[in-house]
């Protein structure tokens, strides 16, 4: 007798952006990245890496 076993694999991408520079807009991102964690979301990248202030240049 053969078992076939179909597994699913659920992958979502999400984009979060945050101005460091004002205290409100900061609180609530780290509010949200602890409601990611909650959800088992795994972060990719540092927080460090663009806390900088600085937009990031897409192009």
């Amino acid at each position: 007798m053969s078992v076939d076993c179909i597994v699913f694999i659920r992958i979502s991408k999400v984009y979060d952006y945050v101005d460091y520079r004002v205290p409100e807009l900061k609180a609530m991102y780290e509010k949200r990245m602890q409601g990611y964690k909650s959800m088992d979301y795994k972060v990719q990248g540092n927080d460090e890496e663009n806390s900088s202030g600085q937009q990031m240049k897409l192009f």
